[in-house]
């Protein structure tokens, strides 16, 4: 997905805990020419992923789409309806 919506212009924030396979992916997208940057960061700890936005909103001055497809399970109630400990 993130390779799609790069050819569409999109830049591309990946947030990953492994820096190996993220640095892998923002570096496959930069070679084709795309804009990428990698975070290392574990998604589940809230002030991670706060520094995360900061991080991304300060780089390109907004966020436009948001992919989350980090996930441990599915708990039968929609992303509203989990609270972060799920």
């Amino acid at each position: 997905m993130a390779t799609r919506l790069a050819f569409e212009e999109y830049n591309i924030a990946i947030i990953d805990i492994d820096e190996e396979a993220g640095r892998m992916r923002e570096n496959k997208l930069i070679s084709k020419g795309l804009k990428a940057v990698f975070i290392k960061a574990d998604v589940s700890i809230e002030h991670n992923v706060m520094k995360a936005v900061e991080y991304v909103f300060n780089k390109y001055n907004s966020i436009n789409v948001l992919v989350n497809n980090a996930g441990i399970g599915f708990t039968g109630r929609s992303i509203e309806e989990q609270t972060l400990e799920e």
